[in-house]
């Protein structure tokens, strides 16, 4: 088989004939970070693709005339593993890139060979695809890691990231500090989809908004620290929707992923229960009816856990008088706007803690004298073998004073999250050292959704949190990667 030498030339043409080779030379990297050849087939062929002499990390894929990428034309082996795949080809343009993985620039570049190995086909793809309106490919990041790009920094100027289609994911890297707070993307959706929203290594506390065409919040990942973000979005009415990436304090800076998987919403209006009789005069349907949303039966999501409060627990002032009592703190967390329930039942003899829940700002420390934090639900005893209960229907049974008017205050016994805040739920015994150890049973739950508890001390949370009805959308592998 002959073979054809190339340099490197981007974006020149170069034709692929039946039984001849061309090689292609390069060099990819943070300074370089993707290499375009533009090639033409001028009848059915098979072409054999190899990307090798790689040191480093290199990928290539195929896309279409329009840039749209080719179902099964594309190399993402890890690392310095060669890349090779054949695929069926019909006459036309098409663009090979050869690019490294933004999150390999840390490994520095690598020279590559790219052959592209042409062999006749008298067997074009049965269906080939016609230029399909798909994503465009995932390139290499415009801004390497520590750049700013302020372009996108209102919901006006937010940088589009095409259509979403099942199947197909769109993904995105940038950088946020304090030069650059914030990064508004745009997406364009043609029928009701369901997407998982993915925002990964990042090593400060960013957070993610879903925004419909007005602007209104829809979905959000708002976890503490640098854990990543990991959440469903409903893109349920065709339109444009916003994706919103920010820091939540100012000091912080982060490189970020973000990624869209996007899944069929397998949307599909029931059947009426009889057939209608048609009128004698119907009116015309419309070309284009409007599928209606899926309407989920709810899961409840439950917590269940035992533990105890002793000597080794951290103090706070008791709110009724100057002396110390023994506390357990939790971060709590659920899907806003649902109902929450909280159990705590003492396992043993004498044991009666009192069970509150406190609200502060998100952007706010997890302190034990936080002056922004307010009591928003507490329950005492609320008694049929329960010795405290927060939830719908529940007596309020404890007071404070207010600091205004020097009167006593119901603190309500029911609790649902908004959010834009954070929320602590804090046990606390006073028998101590008299019932040297409070053991005790907590269940929280919600109705439908998500409820999580991470234990906090010194204002740190000290585990992971404890999480009920993360969806397999939602969850992380011990290797950090989505699903």
């Amino acid at each position: 088989m002959a073979e054809i030498l190339a340099l490197q030339i981007d974006s020149n043409q170069i034709d692929i004939v039946p039984g001849f080779t061309v090689s292609l030379f390069g060099t990819v990297g943070a300074a370089d970070s993707f290499d375009s050849y533009d090639i033409t087939i001028n009848e059915p062929q098979l072409l054999e693709v190899n990307l090798f002499d790689i040191i480093t990390s290199a990928d290539v894929l195929i896309n279409d005339s329009n840039g749209n990428p080719i179902p099964g034309a594309s190399g993402s082996q890890p690392l310095s593993t060669p890349e090779n795949f054949t695929i069926p080809l019909n006459p036309g343009n098409y663009q090979v890139i050869a690019f490294q993985p933004f999150n390999d620039f840390s490994l520095g570049g690598t020279n590559y060979q790219l052959d592209l190995v042409s062999i006749s086909s008298n067997n074009p793809p049965v269906n080939p695809p016609v230029n399909p309106p798909v994503n465009p490919p995932v390139n290499p990041p415009v801004n390497p890691p520590g750049m700013t790009d302020n372009s996108n920094n209102s919901i006006n100027a937010a940088t589009p990231l095409g259509s979403i289609f099942p199947e197909i994911p769109i993904t995105r890297s940038a950088t946020i500090n304090d030069f650059d707070t914030v990064d508004y993307y745009r997406v364009t959706v043609d029928q009701p989809i369901a997407s998982g929203v993915a925002l990964q290594n990042i090593t400060g506390n960013l957070d993610v908004d879903i925004l419909d065409s007005n602007g209104n919040l829809i979905a959000s990942g708002n976890n503490l620290g640098s854990s990543n973000e990991a959440f469903q979005a409903p893109f349920f009415t065709p339109g444009e929707y916003f994706i919103n990436v920010f820091q939540t304090a100012p000091g912080i800076t982060s490189n970020y992923d973000l990624t869209l998987f996007p899944a069929s919403a397998n949307i599909s209006p029931p059947p009426p229960p009889n057939p209608q009789p048609v009128p004698p005069n119907p009116q015309p349907v419309p070309p284009n009816p409007q599928p209606i949303p899926p309407n989920p039966i709810p899961q409840a999501q439950i917590i269940s856990f035992d533990g105890q409060i002793d000597g080794s627990d951290e103090v706070v002032r008791n709110r009724e008088d100057t002396s110390f009592i023994f506390k357990e703190d939790y971060l709590l967390n659920a899907t806003p706007g649902t109902p929450l329930t909280i159990d705590l039942i003492g396992i043993n003899n004498g044991f009666d803690p009192l069970l509150e829940v406190y609200q502060f700002p998100s952007n706010a420390p997890v302190l034990e004298a936080n002056q922004q934090a307010i009591l928003v639900a507490a329950s005492d005893n609320s008694g049929g073998g329960v010795n405290a209960r927060i939830g719908p229907g529940s007596s309020s049974d404890v007071t404070i004073i207010s600091p205004g008017t020097n009167t006593p205050i119901s603190v309500p016994a029911e609790l649902t999250l908004a959010p834009e805040f954070q929320y602590l739920l804090r046990l606390t015994y006073t028998e101590l050292p008299i019932i040297p150890i409070g053991g005790f049973s907590l269940n929280a739950s919600v109705p439908d959704g998500f409820i999580s508890l991470a234990p906090v001390r010194l204002g740190v949370t000290v585990a992971d949190p404890i999480v009920a009805g993360d969806l397999p959308i939602n969850q992380f592998s011990d290797g950090g990667s989505f699903f």
